[in-house]
């Protein structure tokens, strides 16, 4: 196995981790819980938002020795992210309640990249924080 990939299971194992993964199944807690509405398909919208969630947990993983060596940038990512996601909520549970639609696309492609896109937003704020404290806690990059 390569290093990469190793590092990769060692901070998944670590308590950051562990936390990072966590939020790839607030969408699933949706089922039991149900915070954000999903007007239908509530099965395509959770695996689509927690997939996005995945990604991003591995795209910043994969992107961690720029992120942590720059000055601001894990505090920044983090910031916008957690703004942008918190827009994208009030976007999809007002806007679309009044409207109807978010955007021009067909309909159902609208809740279901919104509802994605806010899930995947959540977790990049939270993982960018994370990978910083990871280092920190275990030096690895």
């Amino acid at each position: 196995m390569s290093d990469d990939f190793k590092g990769f299971i060692h901070y998944l194992q670590s308590i950051w981790g562990l936390l990072s993964g966590i939020t790839v199944f607030f969408p699933i807690s949706n089922y039991f819980i149900e915070v954000i509405p999903v007007p239908w398909n509530k099965d395509r919208h959770l695996f689509i938002a927690s997939l996005m969630s995945m990604f991003v947990i591995f795209f910043l993983y994969s992107i961690r020795k720029r992120l942590i060596y720059s000055k601001y940038m894990p505090q920044l990512i983090s910031l916008l992210s957690f703004l942008s996601g918190m827009y994208f909520l009030w976007d999809y549970l007002n806007w679309s309640s009044k409207y109807g639609t978010l955007w021009p696309l067909p309909f159902e492609h609208n809740y279901l990249f919104i509802y994605g896109l806010i899930f995947g937003l959540f977790t990049s704020s939270f993982t960018a924080l994370a990978l910083v404290e990871y280092d920190r806690t275990f030096n690895q990059t």
